[in-house]
């Protein structure tokens, strides 16, 4: 350890000012990328749980607990877990059921007031009914409240039941009207006295899916527009309905509807009477006898003494008369129509056909089916579908153009390593990035610190070694002039040839060697 502390000491020493910055910043570097790394790495990833009321986000916290799991409640009304523990933390709330239900009930301890224990009941209502809404595609989560029906000793004192859902829906999911209506009946049929219209469904984009109504409020219009709204898409669905199995996808058309409204409610008050039928009212008869006689005799007293006796004579006649009166009633009918606000007056449908896809059905089809054709059976399908009548002077536009050809992007993808799982990503990417450090950076920063430094010669030295320099080179002169002078005896003795270049070589050192040579190879012929 202390040789190898002398070492390290002596390269240290050894180095300019220079490459020691550098060395100290190259580590300094590496080891700030390690901590940020391993910081990134070991940081916790949070994923909602749970959402809802502070109450319930409590439960569900306890649950969590109970189960060891990791757990925060964010300010905005979720349960936060870490993303590798997700799954044992809903399995961890299921088990638990945090949200009350009827079963709750017989858990009530005993002394309750009476108002205490109609709460308990609601609240556990309101439980089951969200527990089962959950289970309708497309809902993730729901939560209902309930506000009783009051009653009270007068009728107009009374207030009914009401009711209202928020539903939280799956990513790129909507509740169609089916949907809707069969939320706001569940939740009806479930609490006395509740009617399906004082139901009010909301979701969590802040959309109102579904408004009370409230009485004596039906020309309202916030509610003629909604109505107007439902009526305008049952148009459009019934429209794409129709043309979805001829064009085969809905990219191929386009379909917007549009409803005119009677906003004024009107009421008419009118009575008939029937002529051809009567009853008798009342009969009344009469029935009536006179006598009459003329008197006739002596007028004067003595005609009126009773001594005188009778002696009167005339004529006597006598009448008898009836009479029957009936009273007659004809039926009549009051009739009173009251014509609420709402009514359509008219009806506009347009409706965009692809031309090329219809040019490639034409195509398709052969000679069994020509373009006018098939454009007169999409336009009877169209008014068939929007129940188009000509006396409300209903428009439908069906146009045929040819559609932008749409450009699709290709999107990166979310993970350069799909195949690691997500919490051994970050770890994966530190290691890769203290990897390519370590090549590309601290390897070429080391190898520069640690090359060797020039060593700065004096002018003593610098002659020394110039000296020696020409003492080597006259050495390798010598050297190579002993292989040249043996080469030249070779040649004299044993003729052995020469490329002209060693020859040139030979000659411009050796030249008085090579006159030698040369006188030779003349007495020799």
């Amino acid at each position: 350890m202390n040789e190898f502390i002398a070492r390290l000491t002596a390269w240290w020493q050894s180095r300019d000012p220079a490459q020691r910055v550098r060395t100290v910043g190259s580590l300094v570097g590496v080891i700030a990328v390690a901590v940020a790394l391993s910081v990134w790495a070991s940081s916790t990833t949070w994923r909602p749980v749970m959402h809802g009321e502070y109450n319930d986000l409590l439960i569900g916290a306890s649950a969590l607990s109970q189960a060891e799991i990791q757990h925060k409640i964010s300010l905005d009304g979720r349960l936060m877990v870490p993303a590798s523990q997700l799954g044992s933390a809903q399995a961890a709330i299921t088990a638990a059921d945090v949200t009350p239900g009827l079963g709750d009930v017989a858990d009530l301890k005993l002394g309750l007031t009476p108002r205490a224990q109609e709460w308990a009941l609601v609240r556990a209502r309101e439980g089951d009914l969200a527990r089962m809404i959950n289970g309708i595609d497309g809902v993730a989560g729901s939560q209902v409240q309930i506000v009783a029906r009051q009653d009270a000793f007068f009728l107009d004192e009374q207030r009914p039941a009401r009711a209202s859902v928020f539903v939280r829906l799956t990513p790129g999911a909507d509740l169609g009207q089916g949907q809707i209506r069969a939320i706001r009946s569940l939740v009806s049929s479930s609490v006395d006295g509740l009617d399906p219209e004082q139901v009010t469904v909301a979701d969590d984009r802040g959309t109102l899916l579904a408004r009370a109504e409230v009485p004596g409020a039906a020309g309202d219009p916030a509610d003629l527009t909604t109505y107007r709204r439902e009526l305008e898409a049952e148009l459009e669905g019934s429209v794409l309905t129709a043309l979805m199995p001829v064009l085969g996808s809905p990219s191929f058309f386009s379909v917007a509807a549009g409803v005119d409204l009677d906003m004024t409610s009107s009421e008419t008050v009118s009575k008939q009477m029937s002529i051809q039928e009567q009853a008798v009212l009342s009969e009344q008869i009469q029935e009536s006898a006179s006598d009459r006689s003329d008197a006739r005799g002596v007028p004067g007293v003595d005609a009126n003494l009773p001594e005188g006796g009778v002696n009167q004579a005339g004529t006597e006649q006598t009448s008898e008369r009836s009479a029957l009166v009936t009273n007659y009633a004809y039926p009549t009918v009051d009739e009173i129509r009251r014509r609420p606000a709402g009514g359509v007056n008219r009806i506009s449908v347009a409706v965009q056909v692809d031309s090329g896809r219809l040019a490639q059905m034409v195509t398709a089809a052969g000679e069994s089916m020509t373009m006018e054709e098939l454009q007169s059976r999409i336009e009877q399908a169209v008014r068939a579908a929007a129940n188009v009548s000509d006396s409300r002077d209903d428009v439908v536009q069906v146009s045929y153009l040819p559609f932008a050809q749409v450009e699709w992007e290709e999107t990166e993808a979310a993970s350069m390593l799909p195949f690691v799982p997500e919490t051994i990503l970050p770890w994966a990417v530190a290691a890769l990035a203290v990897i390519l450090g370590f090549l590309f950076v601290v390897r070429p920063v080391m190898s520069a610190a640690m090359a060797p430094v020039p060593k700065v010669l004096t002018e003593e030295e610098k002659t020394q070694a110039a000296a020696e320099a020409e003492v080597e080179a006259k050495t390798d002169q010598r050297s190579r002039d002993h292989q040249m002078a043996d080469r030249l005896v070779d040649l004299v003795e044993n003729y052995q040839p020469m490329d002209t270049t060693m020859l040139n070589e030979l000659v411009e050192n050796q030249s008085t060697a090579a006159a030698q040579v040369l006188r030779q190879w003349n007495r020799n012929g």
